[in-house]
């Protein structure tokens, strides 16, 4: 029994004296590893600062002058690697910001974060961490997203409140989007427009705009792309809804070799000069406003989702319809409200893939079959859709592309929520293909319905689970309409 006692009384201070050796060793080591973080000093700062505006230089004196010159390898191969080309606007770049364009971006930010309070509550240390954090995820992928700066701000400040993504996006503008992007799958047949007011030419205007505008985007998807290796290959990386993979991809080609399926000119013909496109939502804002007449005197209307326009309708919304955005479940909504399940002949009807039943879906419809049911059963078993098939003109049926799904995503709402709400796919799809952009039946008031043809209550909808980042895309169209990109009608009073 005294032998047990001594042999485990001397086990335990072999593992106490092990445990203190090597708690030693860790720490020694922590002392002998370089210091990661990036001690700014004036040198450091490029030249550019002397082009910011005096809070900009403030903001960089404040948070990144310093006395202590050396810095450690890690700090130096990021601050002076060779200078790296970075073409913001081209669609195909994989480059990271140089220096100069990190250091550029990161004071941009500061300046954004500051304005919005969203340091108030860090002292001088933990704002250089955040600088020093910020701009390793600038150099490493060359662009700061909301959930990487939450996730910053929470790592530095753990014990003090921090802003939620969330609330980040109804605060902040916008958070500049450098890329680095995957290619894109461009338009070689686009034709620039010549009107003098053209998007072009706007974002001429606008460095925001201009730095997001891929002028010769793919819009429509064709059967080419899936029998070429090369735009094969780039559209099966992705799962939708920004690409193929994850597809029935025999039953695609099917699908996209049926006459009923269609990649025309999309504005029916060569590109006419200073088009007039109405795009319009389902917003309640639109009821008894009366627009109805100035909504169908431009020369293409797009309209989205439920989109009635019976005679009940008309003098508020119009009728005419020269595109339609939608996918199976708002299209079965449509003729549920409406019971009207016809398409004019003239409407261009442009099906927009979230998920593989969508694929199937819009398959059976080119064939001339009934739809299969649509069946939550992963969710709720028995939860079940009858999917209708539209009646439209044969030919009049479009895919829209993947890549423009993924452009609009990364370039215009920074990678936010899962993916874009088709009416900001048919906003942008109107830029692309329009001059002159007016929105009507956009946001959420408060003082109407949800929407122009039911009584559902605005309040009720924000409550509900969404894959959207709605606030976000609110921030967008203001800024669309802000730079001169969209004519956002509003009531008074909004």
């Amino acid at each position: 029994m005294r032998t047990q006692q001594v042999f485990w009384t001397g086990a335990i201070v072999f593992l106490v004296v092990l445990l203190l050796a090597l708690y030693g060793r860790v720490m020694e080591t922590g002392r002998n590893l370089p210091d990661r973080r990036v001690i700014y000093t004036d040198t450091d700062i490029p030249a550019f600062a002397a082009n910011t505006n005096i809070r900009q230089r403030k903001i960089i004196t404040k948070l990144g002058k310093e006395t202590q010159t050396q810095m450690s390898k890690t700090t130096s191969k990021l601050m002076k690697g060779p200078p790296k080309t970075m073409a913001v606007t081209s669609p195909t770049t994989t480059a990271k910001p140089n220096t100069k364009d990190r250091f550029r971006t990161l004071v941009d930010l500061i300046t954004i974060m500051e304005e919005h309070n969203l340091l108030g509550n860090a002292n001088e240390e933990e704002r250089k961490i955040i600088m020093t954090k910020m701009l390793k995820v600038l150099s490493d992928k060359g662009r700061v997203d909301f959930a990487s700066l939450e996730a910053i701000l929470n790592g530095t400040l753990w014990n003090k409140p921090t802003p939620t993504v969330a609330e980040m996006t109804e605060k902040i503008e916008h958070l500049e989007q450098l890329g680095p992007f995957k290619p894109y799958i461009l338009d070689k047949n686009y034709k620039s427009s010549t009107c003098p007011t053209s998007m072009t030419q706007k974002a001429s205007r606008s460095p925001w705009f201009r730095a997001r505008f891929v002028e010769n985007m793919k819009l429509f998807l064709d059967k080419r792309e899936v029998f070429d290796p090369e735009t094969y290959n780039m559209l099966q990386r992705d799962p939708t809804p920004f690409g193929t993979g994850g597809l029935d991809i025999e039953g695609l080609k099917e699908t996209l070799q049926n006459p009923n399926l269609t990649y025309p000119e999309p504005l029916s013909g060569p590109r006419q000069d200073c088009v007039t496109c109405a795009v319009v939502g389902t917003g309640g804002n639109l009821k008894s406003a009366g627009k109805g007449a100035e909504i169908d005197s431009h020369d293409y209307v797009f309209r989205v989702n439920v989109a009635l326009t019976g005679k009940q309708y008309v003098n508020d919304v119009g009728n005419k319809s020269s595109f339609y955005g939608f996918f199976p479940e708002s299209v079965v909504n449509r003729i549920n409200f409406g019971r009207d399940n016809k398409f004019d002949d003239e409407t261009k009807m442009m099906m927009m893939i979230f998920k593989s039943f969508d694929a199937e879906w819009l398959g059976d419809v080119l064939k001339g079959w009934h739809p299969n049911d649509f069946c939550y059963e992963n969710i709720k078993p028995g939860m079940c859709w009858s999917m209708p098939a539209p009646k439209y003109k044969q030919g009049n049926m479009m895919i829209v592309h993947p890549h423009f799904f993924r452009y609009v995503h990364e370039r215009f709402l920074n990678s936010t929520s899962s993916r874009p709400t088709t009416g900001t796919m048919v906003i942008l799809m109107a830029i692309h293909l329009c001059d002159q952009v007016d929105m009507y039946g956009f946001g959420f008031d408060p003082r109407f319905p949800l929407h122009y043809y039911d009584g559902q209550k605005v309040e009720d909808a924000m409550n509900e689970p969404s894959s959207h980042s709605y606030p976000n895309e609110k921030i967008l169209w203001r800024k669309l309409h802000s730079e001169g990109l969209v004519n956002w009608k509003l009531r008074p009073g909004t």
